[in-house]
């Protein structure tokens, strides 16, 4: 009686074995299966005739076989793949390849093997899974193809930036060029009036280039096109340069400028490129800084590394204004504020430097303690060990 009740509580559990896996087999979307290494079947449960349009009796009674759907282009791959795993000491692997389903309909499958040895064949044989992985492999092609198409579009942008930025340039030169020998003849003859007005259309020409010049600087950081010709400089004389370009603007607002350039300091690194960013640094602290207000310009040599700093008494940022400040387009209006400051900018400025500093694996910084407290710009470059 007791061995009767054990018979009847394992056949239960059987039923209830057999049961769960029917259901797994039937809620799978994909094959289960056992071969051999001749493609032979053992088992093979599942989505067969989803993936394959052949039922699993057709595989098992070999009326065709897994080899047969191959894809010819991927057949010879797959085959020394097959043979690399044989002969190889892993257990387990996966592949992706294509089949041809009954109908003529391509599919690209995902296998996941694992080796076992089987005791009622002499050769050994192997089970896994096959996923039909057709859709994924179709969104992914997609998406490639979209971002490809997007590159496109980004390079072409950029070249149509550059080609009308171009264009531009050679009207405008000549606008700005005219514009100072007549600012320059006026002055000569005393004609004090029309000269004002020649100095509006040189403000306004010299404007506009600084404008072209930064959308073509932008576009070619986009675009991955800004290239560096480094070389060791003087970095120090690079900032006295500078300093002496922007004089005549810190004198016109009665601003008192503070150089901190006690020795010279050489450095690998793009002159011009450099020179864009201190120039720009400065003319920020200029036009931030209210008339009488000081600017200290300092170079410091760590050994290590280089920084170069701009701290002014200017109106400073809040905690806001220093979160976009190195953005594209990241110009900090002042609208209904009297603060005596030039407002005038495209809000590239900051990030082409910032850009620049980075091509030179360089580090930039900003401080300031919140409105009317003053800003500190500070730009670090590394020496090339």
């Amino acid at each position: 009686m007791r061995f009767d009740k054990k018979m009847l509580s394992t056949e239960q559990k059987l039923r209830e074995s057999e049961e769960r896996y029917r259901v797994f087999i039937e809620n799978f979307h994909g094959i289960v299966f056992k071969r051999y290494y001749d493609f032979s079947v053992a088992f093979f449960q599942g989505s067969v005739e989803k993936i394959t349009g052949y039922t699993e009796d057709d595989f098992i009674s070999e009326r065709i076989r897994w080899n047969q759907l191959i894809h010819k282009d991927d057949y010879v791959k797959v085959q020394r793949m097959v043979d690399k795993f044989n002969n190889s000491s892993h257990r387990t692997t996966q592949r992706e390849y294509r089949i041809i389903d009954k109908n003529g309909k391509i599919h690209w499958i995902l296998e996941t093997i694992q080796k076992l040895c089987d005791n009622s064949k002499e050769e050994e044989a192997v089970q896994g899974t096959i996923i039909d992985i057709t859709e994924k492999n179709q969104a992914e092609n997609l998406i490639i193809q979209e971002v490809n198409k997007l590159s496109e579009l980004n390079h072409l942008k950029t070249d149509l930036i550059i080609r009308i930025s171009h264009e531009l340039k050679t009207p405008l030169n000549a606008i700005y060029g005219a514009s100072q020998r007549m600012h320059e003849y006026l002055e000569k003859n005393f004609n004090a009036e029309l000269s004002k007005y020649v100095e509006i259309i040189m403000r306004g020409g010299t404007r506009l280039k600084d404008l072209v010049s930064d959308i073509v600087d932008t576009s070619r950081i986009e675009s991955n096109l800004m290239n560096l010709k480094v070389q060791k400089e003087n970095l120090t004389y690079i900032v006295k340069e500078c300093v002496k370009d922007m004089i005549h603007l810190a004198s016109e607002r009665n601003q008192l400028l503070h150089v901190d350039l006690k020795r010279n300091i050489y450095i690998e690194l793009d002159r011009i490129r450099i020179e864009q960013v201190i120039m720009n640094l400065l003319s920020n602290a200029i036009k931030y800084t209210p008339p009488k207000g000081k600017i200290y310009i300092k170079l410091k040599d760590y050994g290590e590394f280089v920084d170069f700093s701009v701290r002014d008494t200017g109106i400073g940022l809040k905690e806001e204004e220093k979160k976009k400040l190195f953005k594209k387009f990241g110009k900090i209006e002042h609208y209904g504020e009297s603060l005596g400051v030039i407002t005038e900018g495209s809000g590239l400025g900051l990030y082409i430097s910032k850009e620049i500093v980075k091509l030179h694996g360089g580090q930039i910084f900003v401080k300031s303690e919140g409105r009317n407290k003053g800003t500190e710009f500070k730009f670090r470059l590394f020496r090339i060990s």
